[in-house]
């Protein structure tokens, strides 16, 4: 029921993925100029896609590094 009601508010789910790291924006490509994430497989569409925030919801395990 929850799944219903994000896909509803366009939440895109990505099943198989495995999210690797937080990739900086280095600031002299303009096409490159947010935020990336490297993920498993490499070739996944979410890896050329630049975002304005990550939200790590995976409880204690904590899998973004530095952030407590």
């Amino acid at each position: 029921y929850s799944i219903k009601r994000a896909l509803l508010l366009g939440v895109q789910i990505h099943f198989n993925t495995q999210f690797e790291e937080i990739v900086e924006p280095d600031g002299l490509n303009s096409e490159s100029s947010g935020w990336a994430a490297r993920f498993l497989p490499e070739n996944h569409s979410l890896s050329t896609k630049h975002f304005d925030a990550i939200i790590g919801a995976d409880g204690r395990r904590n899998s973004l590094p530095g952030f407590k």
